[in-house]
C-alpha cells in the first residue's frame, strides 16, 4: 500500500511532503533525483522516527538516490502503510498518521520549524477544517514540548472558530494545551509570574477551562494572589475543597504555599489540616514532600534559620522545586 491510498481514505488528498517547507527547502529536496510520489511515500511513512531521520540524511550523499529510496520504501514504507491501515477506527488512523506527519515536519526542517508556512499551507490546501487532523497536529506539537508552536496554532483555530465552545468536544482539550503551553514556555519554571502580559493571558485562558482540574485551580489561585484578591482566593478553596482533598500531596503543598503568601490564616489552617491528614509527619528528609512542607512551615512561622536550612536542602536534593513564588511574594512583596 502507498501513501496515496491512505490520504484518500483519511480525506487528506491535498497533503504532500512540501506543506511544511519553505521554497528554499523544497529546492534543496528537489536536488535529489526523487519524484513527488516517492517523497510523499517516504515522508509520511509509518516507520520509527530515527530510521526515517537517518535515511533522510543519508539520501543526499548517495548515487542513484531514486533507486535507493524505492528500495527503502519497498522494504519499510509500503508495509508500514499496511500496518496503519489495519487500525479499525478512523480516528486512530488519523492520530497515528498525524504522528508521522509531525515527525516529517521536524526531520525535514532540521528542527527549524516554520509554523507560518505550515499554517498557510493548511489553509490554502483546505486542510485547516479537517478537525481531527489539525487537532492531532497541535497535540503532537504540545506533547513534544513545542509550546510556542502549540499556542500559535491554537490561537488561530480559536480565532477562526474552527473549534467552538459547547459545539466541539475537543475545544476544552485545546484550551488545556494552550494553558499549559503558556505556563511552560518560559526560561524558568513559573517564570511567567514575572511577565504581566503572559500572566494575564494565562489567567484568561484558565477561566475558559470547563473542568476544575488541578491545573485550573492552582492557576486561578495564582491569579488571585497576583491581584491580591483575598476574596476570590478564599472562594476558590472553599468551593473546591472536595477536589483539593483528592489531589496529590505535592499538588496540595503548592496550594499551601500560595495560601501562606496570601496571608489568610483561615485558608492556611484549612489547607494545612488537609496536609496533616495525609500523614506528612510520618515522612523524613528523604522525601521531597517533607522538605517542601517544612520549608513552607518555616515561612509561615517566619523562622529565618529554618527557612535557610530547608532552602539549602531543597536546592541540594530536589531539582523540580521552584523559588519563583517565594522570591516574588515573600521576599519582594
Amino acid at each position: 500500500m502507498k501513501v496515496k491510498n491512505i490520504l484518500e481514505k483519511l480525506r487528506l488528498e491535498t497533503l504532500n511532503y512540501t506543506f511544511c517547507l519553505s521554497d528554499n527547502d523544497v529546492k534543496k529536496l528537489q536536488q535529489v533525483s526523487v519524484n513527488e510520489d516517492d517523497w510523499n511515500n517516504f515522508a509520511f511513512s509509518y516507520i520509527p522516527s530515527k530510521l526515517k531521520k537517518d535515511f533522510f540524511k543519508r539520501l543526499f550523499d548517495v548515487e542513484n538516490s531514486e533507486k535507493v529510496l524505492n528500495d527503502f520504501c519497498e522494504k519499510y514504507c509500503y508495509p508500514s502503510y499496511e500496518k496503519l491501515n489495519s487500525y479499525n477506527f478512523e480516528r486512530i488512523k488519523i492520530k497515528e498518521f498525524t504522528r508521522k506527519v509531525y515527525d516529517w515536519i521536524v526531520i525535514s526542517s532540521d528542527n527549524n520549524i516554520k509554523k507560518e508556512i505550515i499554517l498557510k499551507n493548511l489553509i490554502n490546501r483546505k486542510l485547516i477544517n479537517h478537525k481531527y487532523f489539525v487537532f492531532y497536529l497541535v497535540y503532537f506539537f504540545y506533547n513534544n514540548r513545542r509550546y510556542g508552536e502549540t499556542v500559535f496554532f491554537i490561537d488561530y483555530l480559536l480565532k477562526k472558530q474552527i473549534f467552538v465552545k459547547d459545539k466541539d468536544k475537543l475545544y476544552n482539550d485545546l484550551i488545556l494545551y494552550k494553558l499549559i503551553s503558556l505556563k511552560e514556555n518560559n526560561s524558568s519554571s513559573y517564570g511567567y509570574i514575572n511577565n504581566k502580559k503572559i500572566f494575564e493571558e494565562i489567567c484568561d485562558t484558565a477561566r475558559q477551562l470547563e473542568d476544575f482540574s488541578y491545573v485550573k485551580i492552582i492557576t486561578l489561585l495564582e491569579c488571585a494572589l497576583e491581584k491580591n484578591n483575598s476574596k476570590e482566593f478564599i472562594k476558590l478553596i472553599k468551593n473546591k475543597l472536595n477536589q483539593i482533598n483528592n489531589f496529590t500531596l505535592l499538588d496540595i503543598l503548592n496550594i499551601y504555599e500560595l495560601a501562606i503568601y496570601m496571608k489568610n490564616e483561615k485558608m492556611i489552617k484549612i489547607v494545612r489540616e488537609i496536609i496533616l491528614n495525609k500523614d506528612i509527619n510520618l515522612l523524613d528528609e528523604r522525601y521531597p514532600e517533607y522538605l517542601i512542607f517544612n520549608f513552607l512551615e518555616a515561612i509561615r512561622l517566619k523562622d529565618k534559620a529554618q527557612i535557610e536550612k530547608f532552602k539549602h536542602l531543597l536546592k541540594k536534593q530536589i531539582n523540580f522545586f521552584s523559588f519563583e513564588h517565594y522570591n516574588k511574594y515573600y521576599l519582594n512583596r
